[in-house]
């Protein structure tokens, strides 16, 4: 779908990091800035176990 490329697109050219979360606090997504602070590995890890995140 254009619209959910459109908002990936500016989603991953924020310059912070960004993620979003499902109820449980599992990272389900980031930006590319978020993936280069905190790896490429982060989907999947809940939010509050990532130092720097809340956790840590």
């Amino acid at each position: 779908m254009a619209s959910e490329g459109k908002l990936n697109a500016m989603l991953q050219s924020i310059g912070d990091p960004m993620s979003m979360m499902d109820n449980d606090l599992n990272i389900l997504w980031t930006n590319e800035t978020a993936k280069k602070i905190f790896g490429n590995d982060i989907i999947g890890r809940k939010y509050l176990e990532e130092e720097g995140y809340g956790g840590g």
